[in-house]
């Protein structure tokens, strides 16, 4: 994959917006920097984790098991540590049974209810893989150890605002970052405030893409379509060839294949043929792709990319903080 030195493409972004009159402050800036930095996290993490078969999702979740008091977890309760939809919880624990690091159990006392619960082989995945984890700052090399306490600091109110914790609960192991921290160090995987900034990182863009749901969803747009779709919309065509769309999206090119597949369906691109490479095609946005983005990116801008926890002052903080971690991972791509 190559990618272009001269301009960064989050600020790109926020001025794009900021020309059609979406104007944000620091927090669009910021929200696209989490999800970057979070996406560098989950490969970092991968990477460490791929010779046991996980993924990063499944990593969390067999944790989650590993550190419950009894090693198994109710699907539900489980659902609720991780943030996501009962549909994907049952997904990645049938994913994980077929490993065999988990199996399903019945519940002693409810009927309706099933147990997960981690096996010996689960245990020793966890154990070697946080290990390792625990010795690499959690993919946050490029800040230091203030810089990663104050990281972990100015997010705690983005997280407290979408239910994550209670700051006004007594006890460290009210907030789940803290919790899982203690359980780590318990185990001796100890990687101090980079564990902390990491994890808080990673639910906070979750709980982004959980706020943006609610625009996006009516538009029947998922976070990647409409990155996608708004980067067809700011282009100076409306159209890009697909290989050139992967790039502005840092992800795999079958991958934006797949979503620009969805895109044509729902009529907000069409593929065209390149002028001059027969080789490549081109994505175009429609009409009513413009549409969308317009009705979309109003209505983020509106929950202030959720981050409105936050001041504009604190995103502009948390961006400055991120700022190297982006650009150390921006650096090593081939020019």
């Amino acid at each position: 994959m190559t990618v272009s030195r001269q301009r960064d493409p989050i600020v790109v972004a926020d001025q794009r917006w900021k020309e059609h009159g979406w104007d944000t402050g620091w927090r669009l800036r910021t929200a696209l920097s989490v999800d970057r930095v979070a996406e560098l996290i989950r490969q970092h993490d991968e990477a460490v984790m791929r010779p046991v078969r996980l993924t990063s999702a499944k990593h969390e979740a067999l944790a989650a098991v590993y550190f419950s008091r009894h090693g198994e977890l109710s699907l539900g309760r489980l659902g609720q540590r991780l943030l996501v939809h009962p549909t994907s919880v049952t997904t990645t624990v049938d994913a994980l049974e077929r490993l065999g690091l988990l199996r399903r159990i019945r519940h002693p006392t409810d009927r309706r209810a099933t147990l997960a619960r981690i096996t010996a082989k689960g245990r020793r995945a966890v154990q070697r893989t946080c290990a390792t984890l625990g010795a690499q700052h959690s993919g946050l090399d490029a800040i230091g150890a203030g810089e990663a306490q104050r990281l972990f600091d100015l997010l705690a109110p983005v997280r407290a605002a979408e239910g994550d914790f209670d700051p006004d609960a007594a006890g460290a192991h009210t907030d789940p970052v803290l919790e899982a921290e203690a359980n780590w160090a318990k185990e001796g995987w100890v990687d101090g405030p980079w564990f902390r900034a990491a994890f808080s990182t990673y639910r906070v863009a979750d709980l982004i893409r959980r706020s943006n749901d609610v625009a996006l969803g009516p538009l029947q747009l998922t976070h990647v379509r409409h990155e996608a779709l708004a980067v067809l919309c700011f282009s100076q065509a409306g159209e890009m060839p697909m290989g050139r769309l992967s790039e502005h999206l840092f992800v795999h090119p079958t991958s934006v294949t797949s979503t620009v597949d969805t895109l044509e369906r729902l009529g907000y691109v069409r593929r065209v043929p390149h002028p001059t490479d027969r080789r490549a095609t081109l994505a175009r946005i429609t009409p009513a792709g413009r549409d969308a983005v317009t009705t979309s990116i109003e209505a983020v801008a509106a929950a202030r990319c959720g981050l409105g926890a936050l001041s504009n002052t604190q995103a502009k903080a948390v961006f400055a903080l991120l700022a190297p971690v982006r650009l150390a991972s921006w650096a090593t791509l081939p020019a």
